[in-house]
Parts: structure tokens; C-alpha cells; sequence
């Protein structure tokens, strides 16, 4: 009967660790905390460029897809651009361990096809 008990007091343990995690994860993916961890964590996260890095711009946050998209339709537009070179990349990858960032996930902005800083020639890596 005792080691009953005890196997339900064990169980018990794991599943508050869990709503603990989960609540963690929820409030700051919740507005005004997912602004300040974008602010305090992500300022120089969100980077774009095309393949040859003639263009490149570093936003804010994710939820500034409408400036980036802006931009990069300006640049599209002045016709000085090679025809296999017209695609934005995305130069930041989906970390799931950034549980902060799962909120922005949904965003467009990572619809936008990934590449490495490291294979676009005139952009410097950090």
C-alpha cells in the first residue's frame, strides 16, 4: 500500500516540473514579455540577404517582416539585379532550444528559405 502512495507522490513531481515548463514557455511567448525577450535577446538576431550580398538587412524583431519585405521589394525594383540573384534568404535558423521565439516560429518571416552567413561572399560572419 506505501509503495503505492509513493509511486503517485513520484508521479506527481514530473507533471508540476511540466505545467511549470509550459507556463515558463507560454508567458514569454505572451505580449509584453515576447517584445521585451525579442528586445533583450534577439536585437541582432533576425538577418536577411540575397546569395551574392548585395543586399542585407538586419531587422528589430520578427514581427518586422513589413519593413524587411518593403525594402526588399525596393531594392528588386531599382533593375540592377542579376535574375538567379532575386531571392531573400532568412540568415538565422529555427533553434527549438529558444523556446523564447517559439511564438515567432509562426511568423512569415520564416517561411523565407534559410541559408548561411558563411556562403554568401560579402557578408563577414560573426
Amino acid at each position: 500500500m506505501l509503495s503505492n502512495l509513493q509511486h503517485v507522490t513520484n508521479m506527481k513531481k514530473p507533471a508540476k516540473y511540466l505545467i511549470l515548463i509550459s507556463l515558463i514557455v507560454g508567458l514569454v511567448n505572451l505580449p509584453p514579455l515576447r517584445g521585451l525577450c525579442d528586445w533583450l535577446l534577439d536585437t541582432y538576431h533576425y538577418e536577411f540577404a540575397n546569395s551574392s550580398g548585395d543586399f542585407y538587412i538586419m531587422a528589430p524583431s520578427a514581427e518586422d517582416f513589413e519593413g524587411v519585405n518593403q525594402r526588399w521589394d525596393q531594392y528588386l525594383k531599382k533593375g540592377n539585379v542579376l535574375p538567379n540573384d532575386t531571392t531573400l534568404y532568412r540568415l538565422f535558423s529555427i533553434n527549438p532550444v529558444a523556446f523564447w521565439r517559439y511564438y515567432n516560429y509562426f511568423n512569415p518571416i520564416y517561411k523565407l528559405p534559410y541559408k548561411d552567413k558563411d556562403e554568401i561572399p560579402k557578408i563577414e560572419s560573426n
